[in-house]
């Protein structure tokens, strides 16, 4: 009933234009279709629109990719037609263009591109996928571990996993664990799951495990209408840890837990994505709490000021 509720209020919702604190800004069609190509698995933006580099040329060029005026970003997106949706966008809520939208926060993104297609709401297809993207991914995150023993005042880039890129995330930790550092160092700034694809029920053995290394943020919505209705390919009862973890469930000790469901208006409730910078009517407080999470800058749960209360759990809510 929740769902249909859900889905009936979505479908009126999208046939408005907007409200005056959120305007519609849908992207323009596609300029061209990207297939999918595992010998190229990374992404960047350039003047011609997209370079794509092998892990040989990643290695080779990640030293000089990490020091820069804007903060490094790693970006591994989620289900789609990818990596076309992330480079170019396309029409629709969804719009992709992640890319761009990460640029205009004035950072500098590169994505990890795995074979995600799917059609509408489809899980089936993508999840099956996953494991191709472990090894590739693993090899990405030993060349960081290497850099990092070689020249550890390299700045560390933030690793941004969104929605099934998590599933990717989740099955190199529970097939590989993580890749060695110093003492007290770690891989990346902060990783940031932005409302995660992965069952919530088995979210905390491997979540403990990464954030006994990195500092890790989860961020959940519970009006995530893509995530409502990502029903199939799970078990009965089972739902995405992007929609929260009910109060009789445990969550994972050392990570940080940011519950976005009360932030926005209609269109950041509905949303599917945290770093859309203001096109989906995020308040100006979340707007830039986000952008100075992805950014890597210091944030202290207990002292910030766009934070408004932490709850018993230690789930962190942002003042309207």
């Amino acid at each position: 009933m929740r769902r249909l509720i859900l889905l009936l209020f979505t479908c009126a919702l999208l046939t408005l234009q907007g409200c005056a604190s959120c305007p519609r800004q849908d992207p323009p069609e596609p300029t061209q279709a990207l297939a999918f190509n595992a010998a190229t698995p990374i992404y960047r933006l350039a003047p011609a629109g997209h370079e794509a580099l092998s892990l040989a040329e990643y290695q080779s060029q990640l030293a000089s990719w990490l020091p820069g005026r804007a903060p490094a970003v790693l970006f591994v997106h989620g289900r789609g037609k990818e990596p076309t949706k992330s480079v170019y966008g396309q029409t629709g809520i969804a719009s992709g263009r992640a890319l761009q939208h990460l640029t205009d926060r004035g950072l500098r993104p590169w994505m990890f591109n795995w074979d995600s297609a799917a059609d509408g709401l489809d899980r089936s297809c993508p999840l099956a996928k996953t494991d191709d993207a472990v090894d590739p991914f693993w090899q990405l995150l030993q060349f960081h571990a290497a850099l990092r023993a070689q020249q550890p005042a390299l700045p560390r880039p933030v690793l941004l996993v969104h929605s099934m890129g998590a599933i990717v995330l989740q099955k190199v930790i529970q097939q590989h664990g993580w890749p060695a550092t110093a003492p007290g160092d770690r891989l990346f700034e902060r990783i940031v799951f932005s409302e995660p694809d992965a069952d919530e029920r088995d979210h905390v053995r491997w979540l403990t495990r990464l954030a006994q290394r990195e500092e890790v943020w989860v961020t959940w919505n519970r009006g995530d209408v893509t995530l409502n209705f990502a029903t199939d390919a799970r078990e009965a009862g089972e739902g995405a840890l992007g929609l929260g973890v009910p109060y009789n469930r445990p969550l994972a000790p050392g990570v940080r837990y940011l519950d976005l469901s009360h932030t926005g208006c209609w269109r950041g409730w509905l949303n599917h994505t945290v770093f859309v910078a203001g096109s989906f009517g995020y308040a100006p407080t979340t707007d830039a709490f986000l952008g100075r999470l992805l950014a890597g800058h210091p944030i202290d749960p207990d002292h910030d000021r766009a934070i408004e209360r932490r709850d018993e759990r230690g789930v962190i809510r942002l003042k309207p």
